[in-house]
């Protein structure tokens, strides 16, 4: 979910509060969980992982922004090779718009990136060490909410 926390944090900013719930986890097991980011001024993200899926289920990603009156999927399936992606608009006024999106393995795009700002041919920010203490402090607050069955305040975010 690190990842997932930090791609909301660079699209929405820091979230003032996170709740969490988790189905099937046992110690050492796979399980389920979601956690609900929530900012001051009534937005809210939700994140879910899960390890619940059965064995043939293919490893996916994506995310979904809804709007007032429309909304946006990203769908990535991984299976052989790299994943199939699918980006598409939503809204009142017709039936779902595909959008075209560049046919890349986004995996293989973030390591690149990574050795570009290493070398400095890139700008680090989108990859700088705050960032990451950023989604890890979303991390330790989605564990704590889980461990206490409570919502957790985030007071400082970076």
């Amino acid at each position: 979910m690190t990842f997932d926390f930090d791609f909301i944090q660079w699209l929405m900013g820091p979230p003032r509060r996170i709740s969490a719930s988790a189905a099937g986890t046992a110690p050492d097991a796979l399980g389920e969980i979601s956690a609900l980011l929530s900012f001051d001024d009534g937005r809210h993200a939700t994140v879910v992982a899960s390890g619940l899926m059965p064995k043939g289920f293919p490893f996916s990603v994506g995310f979904r922004a809804l709007f007032d009156h429309a909304a946006l999927e990203l769908q990535s399936v991984f299976e052989d090779g790299p994943p199939m992606s699918k980006f598409t608009h939503f809204d009142n006024r017709g039936p779902p718009r595909p959008i075209p999106i560049a046919g890349r393995n986004p995996y293989e795009v973030e390591l690149q990136r990574f050795v570009d700002c290493i070398r400095g041919r890139a700008d680090p920010h989108v990859l700088d060490a705050e960032r990451a203490i950023e989604a890890l402090i979303l991390s330790d607050a989605t564990q704590r909410a889980l461990a206490e069955a409570r919502t957790i305040e985030i007071n400082s975010v970076g």
